[in-house]
């Protein structure tokens, strides 16, 4: 039986999909850029260093589901570069990402 139930669980290699994107953080003197190189419309600010990844999540968020929308590609996701971090939308809209993916 503890045969059957662990062979029952294996699977091939699977690969998932992420929508991960690297964000750059600029400081400026009253606050922080926030942008990314993949989804050139991804741009805001943020006033204080805490908001910075909260900020940028929305700011992901609004670009996905934006091109979700107007039926417009998602761009592969490049590798982050020094001086970025990587940065994940909610779930429910990578969910949707993935049902309508399209990639640049």
């Amino acid at each position: 039986m503890a045969e059957l139930l662990q062979s029952t669980y294996e699977r091939p290699n699977v690969t998932m999909k992420t929508y991960d994107y690297a964000f750059r953080f600029t400081k400026e003197d009253d606050g922080w850029v926030i942008t990314c190189r993949d989804l050139p419309e991804a741009i805001s600010q943020a006033d204080a260093h805490e908001d910075r990844i909260e900020v940028a999540e929305g700011c992901l968020q609004a670009a996905l589901e934006s091109r979700i929308r107007d039926d417009e590609p998602l761009p592969i996701a490049s590798k982050l570069r020094r001086g970025e971090v990587m940065i994940s939308p909610p779930a429910a809209t990578a969910a949707k990402a993935a049902c309508n993916v399209k990639l640049a």
